[in-house]
C-alpha cells in the first residue's frame, strides 16, 4: 500500500513537507507525478499487487505499511521534521509487538487509506 499526495491537491497538501529550500508547488507537483510514475511501473513488476492511492490531505507524516494481514506486519513511519536538510527524521519501525503505538499508527494508516483515493492509471 502507499500513498501520496494528489497532484491536483491545493498548495497546503502539496507543499506539506517542510524543506529548508522550499521548492514551489509546481514543482512539487511535477516530483509527485514521477513518483506516481516509477509507482506504475513498480505495480507493473509486482504483477498488480502494489496498491497506490493519492489524497488531498496535508500529511505530517509518511507510513509504508507491509503484510498488512499477516502476523509479520510491519509500519515504517517517517516523521516529517521541519528545516532539515537530506532525508526527514525521525524514520522509526513498528511491529505487532509495539502493541499500542503500532495500533495507533496502523489505525492512522487504514483511515488515511480508507479516505484516499485508486490512482486511476493502476486499475485494471
Amino acid at each position: 500500500m502507499s500513498i501520496a499526495p494528489d497532484p491536483q491537491a491545493d498548495n497546503a497538501a502539496v507543499t506539506t513537507q517542510s524543506r529548508p529550500t522550499r521548492p514551489r508547488p509546481d514543482e512539487i507537483r511535477n516530483e509527485i507525478r514521477q513518483s506516481l510514475r516509477l509507482l506504475q511501473r513498480l505495480h507493473t513488476e509486482a504483477g498488480g499487487r502494489l496498491e497506490v492511492r493519492t489524497t488531498h490531505t496535508a500529511l505530517k507524516f509518511g507510513l509504508n505499511y507491509i503484510d498488512v494481514n499477516r502476523a509479520s506486519a510491519l509500519l515504517c513511519v517517517q516523521l516529517y521534521s521541519f528545516d532539515v536538510s537530506g532525508e526527514s527524521r525521525p524514520i522509526f519501525a513498528l511491529t505487532l509487538a509495539d502493541g499500542p503505538w503500532f495500533e495507533t499508527f496502523r489505525e492512522q494508516a487504514e483511515r488515511l487509506w480508507d479516505s484516499s483515493h485508486p490512482v486511476s492509471s493502476f486499475q485494471p
